[in-house]
């Protein structure tokens, strides 16, 4: 039970930073990165699963649903405060 506090937690806190930040790229630039990371990272995870038989130590043939929360909820709140962040300059020039 504790799990899914934390990671609800995690989804309101992140999701509600990343809306109320100040946003210094477009909304299509922040989708555009947000859905093709999410693309990469699916593609490359089932490519290593069932080419390589990477993962092994996991054996679960199912779809676990706090990892699905994870990728949809928290990945892309965090992207769009990563990418947000690495857009300012550090020399503030």
């Amino acid at each position: 039970m504790l799990k899914w506090a934390i990671l609800i937690i995690t989804i309101l806190l992140f999701n509600t930073i990343s809306i109320f930040m100040k946003k210094r790229l477009k909304m299509s630039e922040i989708y555009t990165t947000v859905i093709f990371g999410l693309l990469a990272s699916t593609i490359a995870d089932l490519y290593a699963s069932y080419r390589f038989k990477a993962w092994g130590f996991f054996e679960v043939e199912k779809l676990e649903f706090s990892v699905l929360l994870i990728l949809l909820g928290i990945y892309p709140a965090v992207t769009v405060m990563i990418i947000n962040g690495i857009h300012t300059n550090p020399l503030g020039r």
